[in-house]
């Protein structure tokens, strides 16, 4: 018994769910992005709910489904490297 209690408090504790913020669906998986702390996080799914993989790094899902990965990285929204769009002319976007 006092084993297994010495065992059990040294194991990991659960992996804490963060919340998901998006989610990519190709035409084999469907891929969730999770916000976690200072990074993002994927799960991957089939089309039926099954869980394939579960809130994996960046790093892990480019070294694992590459294809998958590329995807996702031409998909994620970064702010432009210019000054930001703070309006319109004429239908025109004009730049503060």
């Amino acid at each position: 018994m006092l084993l297994v209690l010495l065992l059990l408090s040294v194991l990991p504790a659960v992996a804490q769910e963060y919340p998901a913020v998006g989610q990519i669906q190709t035409r084999d998986h469907v891929i969730v992005v999770h916000s976690a702390p200072e990074r993002l996080l994927f799960t991957i799914k089939s089309h039926v709910g099954q869980i394939i993989e579960y809130q994996r790094s960046e790093m892990w899902l480019s070294n694992h489904y590459p294809n998958v990965y590329e995807m996702v990285v031409r998909g994620i929204a970064h702010p432009p490297k210019s000054a930001a769009i703070v309006g319109s002319k004429n239908g025109e976007p004009t730049e503060e």
